[in-house]
């Protein structure tokens, strides 16, 4: 028999773009259990298959609301004035001594937008360097950022060494994204650099590690250094858990939510499925699998959780019980009790937490 358990917001609306505030609205994930707390109304259920004997899912899962920005990275905010970090620096195929340096152009540029035209404008750059050398695509970063500040009081960069690792998207991009300083929705940068409004002394540097690279299935072939072998390992990791996973019955947790109940209360529909293809790269304690999906704006984080016996399921979620310390209970957060589980009801915050395991998930 398969058992899972998923995780959705109750409550929950993102400010507009133009600034406007959260209008608290419920959320729905539907089809068969209903539950209905101070006006708010959260319908979460699978359709009853018949059970899978080979795959058994179960522990539901956290939701909460956050921003869009959440899916998006921030520009840092603190660093050496044209010094990138060196946590992660290479020294690997970077260009031999005789080769001239490679050198920044605007033919390089695949997005350009400018934003805080009021405060002298912002430069929100995406490049292409063309190389798999991370230490060349760190120089290039500082000339892109050096270029655009002669045009904006600031400007922010990020470099892809390949065009394949450019045209890598998430589910969640939009063409206004390109224009945007966020980096989350074409994730397979190298570097990200820039000089802030305020001046060179907050100018900054992040670079991708070689794992987080990994894990967004980013094509290209950045030569990150592997001096312990950890790289190469999470990579043999990774290809063997993948391949795993698509010699068994695939799992959409996406098919799980009715999008027209998102619709129909003023969420955003788009949906994703944020497993990456590999299952059991973050498990709880128990579990087999996991598998994520999620929508546009953050405003639903859906996680279905593999145990291989149901009454692990169970105890997972028993355990996992709110403490009265816990986030949402503060500022007036209440738990409820619903079949098989828990929720927690947080209406300051707009946000909520369920879960709970039953059902068959084939």
């Amino acid at each position: 028999m398969a058992w899972f358990g998923f995780v959705t917001p109750v409550r929950r609306r993102e400010a507009s773009r133009q600034g406007r505030q959260p209008t608290p609205a419920p959320t729905l994930v539907t089809a068969g259990l209903a539950l209905v707390v101070i006006g708010l109304l959260a319908v979460g259920a699978a359709t009853t298959p018949e059970p899978d004997t080979d795959f058994t899912a179960g522990d539901a899962a956290i939701t909460t609301a956050s921003p869009s920005e959440g899916l998006q990275a921030s520009p840092p905010t603190s660093a050496p004035t044209r010094a990138p970090d060196t946590s992660n620096s290479v020294s690997s195929t970077s260009p031999s001594a005789t080769s001239p340096p490679l050198q920044f152009s605007e033919a390089m540029v695949r997005a350009h937008g400018v934003t805080k035209t009021d405060k002298g404008g912002q430069s929100n750059i995406r490049f292409v360097g063309g190389t798999d050398s991370v230490d060349v695509l760190a120089d290039l970063t500082e000339q892109c950022i050096d270029h655009y500040l002669e045009q904006t009081k600031a400007a922010y960069c990020y470099a892809y060494g390949s065009d394949i690792d450019y045209e890598l998207k998430t589910f969640d991009w939009a063409p206004e994204f390109d224009e945007s300083v966020f980096g989350g929705s074409r994730p397979c940068w190298v570097y990200h650099g820039g000089q802030p409004i305020s001046g060179a002394q907050d100018r900054s540097m992040k670079m991708t590690s070689g794992i987080e690279y990994l894990l967004a299935n980013c094509p290209g072939t950045i030569a990150y250094p592997d001096e312990d072998g950890s790289l190469a390992a999470e990579r043999t990791r990774k290809a063997q858990a993948q391949a795993a996973a698509q010699a068994s019955r695939p799992r959409n947790p996406c098919a799980l939510v009715d999008t027209s109940a998102l619709e129909r209360y003023g969420f955003k529909s788009v949906l994703g499925d944020v497993t990456g293809g590999d299952p059991t790269s973050y498990l709880p304690d128990g579990a087999t699998a996991s598998y994520g999906c999620q929508n546009s704006e953050l405003e639903l984080i859906f996680t279905v959780n593999a145990y291989p016996a149901a009454d692990l399921a169970s105890s997972s979620v028993t355990q996992q019980t709110p403490q009265p310390d816990d986030f949402l209970l503060k500022d007036g957060g209440f738990v409820i009790d619903i079949p098989e589980g828990w929720a927690v009801i947080n209406e300051s915050f707009g946000s909520s937490e369920a879960r709970w395991s039953t059902g068959s998930y084939e």
